[in-house]
């Protein structure tokens, strides 16, 4: 009787949802989608800003300082549960800027929406040409 109970304890937990965070956005830099630009870092960083609105994600913080930006998309039921993104704003070599973009889902389980990543990016080029 103990076995059973055991089996259907250990098999609710693996299916919970493990939740990212923000900080699970920054921690995986160097991993997301990159791409350089033209444009200074500080007219990167105000284009950048604006296609995560397009995009939309809301801009938790941006701090041009350190070049990064942080933004998430709240859950939107059903199909979409959320997602994190960090966004670095860095100057590159020849004057140019080098843009990265690290998605999480909210939530792990949700393995079939993908991230924004390459919204993002397309986003960015939008702000750019118009």
């Amino acid at each position: 009787m103990t076995r059973p109970i055991a089996a259907l304890a250990l098999t609710a937990l693996l299916l919970l949802p493990a939740c990212t965070t923000l900080a699970d956005a920054v921690d995986a830099r160097g991993t997301g989608t990159r791409q350089e630009f033209a444009p200074a870092p500080d007219r990167m960083f105000a284009v950048v800003v604006t296609a995560l609105d397009r995009a939309g994600l809301e801009v938790v913080s941006a701090d041009r300082a350190t070049g990064t930006i942080l933004a998430q998309r709240r859950a939107t039921w059903p199909g979409d549960d959320g997602e994190n993104v960090a966004v670095f704003v860095q100057p590159a070599p020849g004057g140019r800027t080098a843009v990265e973009v690290v998605g999480k889902r909210a939530t792990t389980t949700q393995v079939w929406n993908g991230t924004s990543e390459a919204k993002i990016m397309r986003a960015i080029a939008e702000g750019l040409a118009g």
